[in-house]
């Protein structure tokens, strides 16, 4: 059981999400991927790689993005993303975020490699205003108001 940035998260350990990195992300974040662990009764391994839980860099518009003042050091907008890889099948990981309403924001990248190095699908969480999901496959977005075939195609990456 860990406390994190004042957050009781029994499903995490410090050494997934340390103290420095906590610290860039919203408590309201940190608290829905606590309950969604528990929802799904299966680990979600945050992701290793660069700006899963918070960016610096990169697009501002990202939810991942935190803005620091830098003549204060006080954090003004926190991370409200988090990626990961759930151990489990991705269809029962991506409907459980969905119906959860813990999220506004679920993406599911199929073109992603665990923290091993092996293939698998990565689900990317947060907590933006308006509602989206989408999916990334071979490098490509697809979002359900631009593709008339979004769902069909998403059904048969999440079954296979």
């Amino acid at each position: 059981m860990a406390i994190i940035n004042g957050v009781d998260m029994p499903n995490f350990t410090k050494k997934e999400i340390p103290e420095f990195a906590a610290g860039l992300i919203s408590k309201q974040m940190l608290e829905n991927i606590q309950k969604y662990r528990t929802i799904i009764r299966n680990p979600f391994n945050i992701s290793l790689a660069y700006g899963a839980l918070f960016r610096f860099d990169g697009r501002k518009s990202s939810e991942h993005y935190v803005i620091v003042d830098p003549t204060t050091d006080r954090l003004i907008k926190p991370s409200t993303a988090i990626d990961g890889f759930p151990v489990c099948d991705i269809f029962k990981a991506w409907s459980m975020a969905l119906s959860s309403g813990l999220f506004n924001g679920i993406g599911v990248y199929f073109d992603t490699n665990n923290n091993h190095g092996h293939p698998q699908p990565m689900l990317h969480l947060d907590l933006r205003v308006s509602p989206l999901i989408w999916y990334r496959d071979k490098g490509e977005y697809f979002y359900p108001h631009k593709d008339k075939d979004f769902f069909l195609n998403l059904k048969i990456l999440l079954n296979s």
